[in-house]
């Protein structure tokens, strides 16, 4: 079996003793681990699939890998769609919540639709390693992934289906019409001396003056008529620190019943430690966004601070000195420069409701939140992708591809116009699209190996005379974070502590608890404020009935850092 050595083996090592910075100048350009032989993946397909096909591949996944993946879908959309979340783990080594959990979800924006791609990536490679990669085994073996890879599926789809061409196109839907019949909804134009590039545009259609964007896609902006609120925001609708005033916070928590059902998933499945939603805003570079939001990094306790700075190191070995930041401080940096009218830019004056902070602040486990970009190729090898360098990869790459060539039309209110233009750049294809999926994948390969993980290292008996026997049983969490995962959760009472329980098959219980409560223990990774003993030691004594063979067993469990069960034999 191949041995992923690529992050945890060479990324922890270093970060571990270098700044982000100088892990980055260390390390090879290129970290990335390759999939195993015979893996495939279509990272030329454009569009992406609707939702309803990312079920059936789903599906077929749990079809395929039978005793490693199970569907559901976890409620319905307000248009009628399934959230389909795909889990992955060994059942042969113990059920889906009897081990640490990572819930991963991907197109929570309508526009933001890489995420589905990913998160696609993420499961099929993830599956198919299975047996040929020691890490990837390992982490099916002891953890559990929750997979969504389409959260705004009512969104994403209308855009993914907006242009006749494409599958699941229904012309009531969207604005426009294909009035020269090449398949596409694009753009008109008419020459105008007064503008910049010579001509006036419209969106193709019989109306020049209809809106651009369809009714349901254009919720978030407030109605400069009437009043009406702008509709909810998937990124807005939580309730960490949920305002009134933030604009697509919604009615109140929760009123989006895919948030809310996302929201209880995540409660009800007490194993998840971590939650990673994937963006795809992050313009000219890539980076990741961590909580707290609205708050400087010292509001968090130093303990769950130092996670994140570890987590930010080896993003930037991972992506090549990618960032890690808060709006917090995106705020700061953005609005100290004034636009051309003497307004602020970047943030607005309030950033909450986000789903991120609601994992940390109101469920009390870390989360991340990559924006991550996808087209065009970085030429210039500085990280960026730029407009030019896109516009290059179109033309050089795609030889133009997602532009119609302009074409002249006799419009029954404009007279002769020209329609083409751009069909829509794919916001990630090709060698891109496979470089950052396989960056999410070791990236999130290394944060389940972080996840609390409480073992019984040792189960020994000693002859105390007679039918007696003392049990030691020795508890040690061989995870990365402590079994509270967060200081947070200890702060909101969101912590369960590990429990340890003992069966005596053919004596009984002198001394000690059938049932323990032996409190937290540290990881691997505790920072200095971490003040949980890493191995723990409960005893008792027992007594064998009669002379036949007495055995003991002791199960340790803790939601978040899973259950795992010894046994030792007294007397055969």
């Amino acid at each position: 079996m191949r041995r992923h050595i690529g992050v945890v083996a060479v990324l922890t090592a270093i970060t571990g003793l270098l700044g982000a910075a100088s892990a980055v100048a260390a390390l090879p350009q290129d970290i990335r681990s390759a999939p195993p032989d015979g893996f495939t993946f279509d990272f030329g397909r454009w569009p992406y699939p609707l939702n309803e096909e990312v079920g059936a591949e789903l599906q077929a996944l749990a079809g395929r890998y039978p005793n490693l993946a199970r569907l559901q879908s976890i409620a319905k959309t307000r248009k009628g769609r399934d959230l389909w979340v795909l889990e992955i783990t060994n059942q042969a080594t113990g059920s889906g919540t009897s081990k640490p959990g990572l819930w991963l979800d991907g197109n929570i924006h309508a526009g933001e639709l890489t995420g589905r791609a990913y998160l696609q990536y993420f499961a099929a490679r993830l599956l198919y390693s299975y047996g040929k990669d020691d890490l990837s085994t390992e982490m099916v073996d002891t953890r559990t992934f929750y997979v969504m890879p389409v959260f705004d599926a009512d969104g994403g789809d209308l855009l993914l289906s907006r242009h006749p061409a494409w599958a699941g196109y229904v012309a009531g839907d969207h604005p426009g019409e294909d009035l020269d019949g090449d398949g596409y909804i694009t753009q008109m134009r008419v020459p105008d001396s007064s503008s910049d590039d010579g001509y006036r545009t419209y969106p193709e259609g019989l109306d020049p003056n209809r809106p651009r964007r369809s009714a349901f896609l254009d919720r978030r902006r407030r109605d400069p008529l009437t009043g009406e609120r702008e509709g909810a925001d998937f990124n807005r609708n939580w309730s960490a620190e949920w305002r009134a005033d933030e604009p697509g916070a919604g009615p109140r928590p929760f009123s989006l019943p895919e948030v809310a059902a996302v929201a209880d998933f995540i409660l009800e499945h007490d194993n998840v430690f971590f939650t990673y939603t994937i963006h795809s805003g992050g313009g000219a570079r890539s980076y990741m966004v961590r909580p707290p939001m609205n708050q400087p990094y010292d509001w968090m306790p130093g303990e769950d601070h130092f996670f994140y700075k570890r987590l930010g190191n080896i993003w930037a070995a991972l992506s090549k000195g990618g960032i890690t930041e808060n709006n917090y401080y995106s705020f700061l940096f953005n609005t100290s420069m004034l636009d051309d009218n003497g307004e602020q830019r970047g943030y607005s004056g309030t950033m909450v409701g986000f789903a991120d902070d609601w994992a940390y602040m109101d469920a009390g486990i870390h989360s991340l939140t990559p924006e991550v970009n996808g087209s065009g190729w970085d030429y210039d090898g500085d990280g960026w992708i730029r407009p030019q360098e896109e516009e290059r990869w179109h033309r050089e790459e795609k030889g133009g591809m997602f532009d119609s060539p302009w074409v002249a039309y006799d419009h029954p209110e404009l007279g002769m116009v020209e329609i083409g233009g751009s069909r829509g750049i794919p916001p990630a294809l090709d060698e891109t699209l496979q470089e950052h999926s396989e960056i999410q994948y070791d990236y999130l390969l290394h944060i389940a190996s972080l996840s609390p993980l409480i073992r019984v290292v040792d189960l020994v008996s000693e002859s105390l005379g007679g039918a007696r026997y003392r049990i030691t049983a020795s508890i040690q969490n061989q995870g990365g974070t402590a079994t509270y995962v967060t200081q947070r959760a200890i702060d909101i009472r969101r912590d369960k502590p590990v429990v340890v329980a003992i069966d005596v098959d053919g004596g009984e219980i002198i001394e000690g608890e059938t049932l323990s409560n032996i409190g937290h223990l540290a990881g691997f990774i505790a920072g200095h404020e971490m003040q949980a003993p890493p191995i723990a030691t409960v005893e008792w004594i027992v007594e064998s009935a009669g002379s036949g063979p007495v055995s003991v067993s002791v199960e340790v469990h803790t939601p978040k850092a899973g259950k795992h069960r010894a046994t030792t034999r007294i007397r055969q």
